[in-house]
């Protein structure tokens, strides 16, 4: 008898993926340490090579090395055992280091891949999974979509069973633009800052601090540039926001061309008022808010260490500072 050496392989290899995301700095500060004129060696010395790992981990090579890997079909039945541990991770693909034993669902690179709209049917039988976990995807679909994804959600959990949702807040992020909170508006800007360096022709304009409202509420993907957030002239933003954020979301929406909007852009503006009405409709009930890296929710874990490999959330702490935490039960 051989023996087979890839499960070992495999659980190697992503315990070093593990170490990587408690070993330097966070994404966001390698980036800015990197864009600086480090002149001092002590300070680039000290940080940069922890980042440039980091870094080259989340690369679209090593992406695609993983998902070689872990995405085989073989180690996938054998992580969640035929698919069948209960836990659904909505908007996470294999080549993502998200733990293995839960079942993803995205469009490409997941165990079951599938394009959510309003008539998406998730591919599980009536009350048969126990947790739910969807971390910044409800804000890529439309109101209508959302129902019905919330809808199918609570199809598939079993009675107790329970959804935790992550989502930029619109009302933080029109909070820190009102406050003028340089934390959540510079990690905004960077990101336009590197559009408008590699790519002129979208203007200065495109760094002007309420795209860090607009532009998170409303942006499209166009090839590699990532997330391009939608433009208008601040005294027309001012303007529509001072509507109420329902119809300033339903103006931001439509300033997308047909093209833009099927890219899979962000489509809502997302409030915990809005998404407690949502789960309810869905036929939720007990929903509430939670926080950064702490749940109610029994059998889901949060966290890194060495049971993020298989079954604990490692949710991101960049995203913490502007992200709303609902959770709610079936």
């Amino acid at each position: 008898m051989i023996f087979d050496f890839k499960p070992l392989f495999i659980s190697t290899i992503y315990i070093h993926a593990v170490i990587a995301q408690f070993d330097g700095p966070p994404l966001q500060q390698w980036y800015v340490m990197s864009n600086l004129d480090m002149s001092a060696g002590t300070a680039a010395g000290a940080v940069q090579p922890a980042g440039f790992l980091r870094r080259a981990l989340r690369s679209r090579a090593f992406r695609r090395v993983k998902y070689w890997i872990f995405g085989s079909r073989p180690v996938r039945r054998l992580f969640t055992r035929n698919f069948s541990t209960g836990y659904l991770a909505m908007g996470e693909r294999n080549a993502y280091a998200f733990p293995m034993g839960w079942v993803t669902l995205d469009w490409r690179e997941a165990d079951f891949p599938l394009w959510l709209d309003c008539n998406t049917r998730l591919p599980f039988g009536d009350a048969s999974q126990k947790l739910v976990y969807a971390a910044h995807v409800l804000e890529h679909v439309e109101e209508d979509v959302l129902s019905a994804v919330l809808k199918e959600a609570a199809r598939v959990l079993k009675p107790g069973g329970a959804i935790r949702i992550e989502v930029p807040d619109a009302e933080k992020l029109v909070a820190a633009y009102r406050s003028n909170d340089r934390r959540v508006l510079d990690y905004f800007l960077r990101s336009r800052e590197v559009l408008v360096r590699d790519n002129p022709g979208f203007g200065e304009k495109y760094l002007e601090d309420h795209l860090t409202v607009l532009g998170e509420v409303a942006n499209y993907f166009e090839g590699n540039l990532g997330h391009v957030p939608v433009y208008a002239p601040r005294d027309e933003f001012e303007r529509r926001l001072a509507e109420g954020l329902e119809p300033f979301n339903h103006w931001a929406q439509g300033l997308k061309t047909e093209a833009q909007r099927r890219s899979g852009g962000h489509a809502n503006a997302l409030t915990y008022e809005r998404l407690e009405r949502a789960l309810k409709v869905a036929g939720f009930t007990m929903v509430r808010r939670a926080d950064y890296g702490r749940t109610s929710i029994p059998g889901l874990r949060l966290g890194r260490g060495w049971r993020r490999i298989y079954d604990s959330v490692p949710e991101t702490p960049e995203r913490s500072f502007y992200s709303l935490y609902v959770e709610a039960f079936r």
